[in-house]
């Protein structure tokens, strides 16, 4: 069946609060972390769920990470993320170099609409092109 305007837009509310939600139940503790790389972070508790080895490999993006979250959190725009990312692109390298275990990350970042580029050297011509500022 063809979803009319209101209802996609009910969906998309929808996924919103259930996003939110989440992330509330994060910062109460509701949700566990298997792995404590990104201890004082409570948004990285479900990342590293998802991808605990991937996090093992690269512990060095849990600040840039839980920033990232947290921004798109509060706005669920990949735009309002981008400019964090670009100022973090170097930290990124680590998730380029270890797609064995971080492919899935990328994944899920994709899903949730923070596409991530294959590379670390494409991250930055996309930041250079919009002309934000990289790390």
């Amino acid at each position: 069946p063809r979803l009319h305007p209101p209802t996609i837009l009910r969906a998309r509310l929808s996924t919103a609060m259930a996003c939110r939600i989440l992330v509330a139940a994060l910062v109460a503790g509701c949700v566990q972390a298997t792995a404590q790389k990104c201890v004082g972070m409570p948004q990285m508790a479900l990342i590293e769920q998802m991808a605990p080895d991937c996090i093992a490999r690269c512990s060095n993006l849990c600040g840039p990470m839980n920033r990232i979250v947290e921004k798109y959190m509060q706005t669920l725009s990949q735009d309002s993320a981008k400019p964090l990312i670009c100022a973090s692109a170097s930290e990124f390298d680590c998730l380029f170099d270890n797609m064995d275990v971080c492919g899935t990350l990328q994944d899920k970042a994709q899903a949730v609409g923070i596409a991530l580029p294959g590379d670390g050297a494409k991250l930055i011509s996309e930041c250079q092109k919009e002309g934000l500022p990289i790390d």
